[in-house]
């Protein structure tokens, strides 16, 4: 059961807008707004099997704050 709280739907993506908060500190958190690398799910109907695509990785941000790496692996692209 749902507590009452506002309900938000974002699409499922890569990673979200970093949102940083101020203060003594700061606190980052997505921005479910904006979202970068959206993720397509084709799904076997049968048996279940599960296939992911990024429509366009290329707009993927780099760095810790999105929580995304760059790995270039050796000898071809990784699959």
């Amino acid at each position: 059961m749902l507590d009452g709280g506002p309900q938000v739907t974002s699409p499922m993506a890569v990673t979200f807008g970093a949102q940083v908060h101020g203060g003594h500190g700061f606190n980052v958190t997505s921005d479910t707004r904006r979202a970068f690398g959206i993720l397509e799910m084709y799904v076997c109907r049968d048996c279940g099997y599960v296939d992911w695509y990024c429509t366009d990785p290329k707009s993927v941000p780099i760095g810790p704050q999105f929580m995304t790496e760059l790995v270039e692996p050796e000898g071809g692209p990784y699959r």
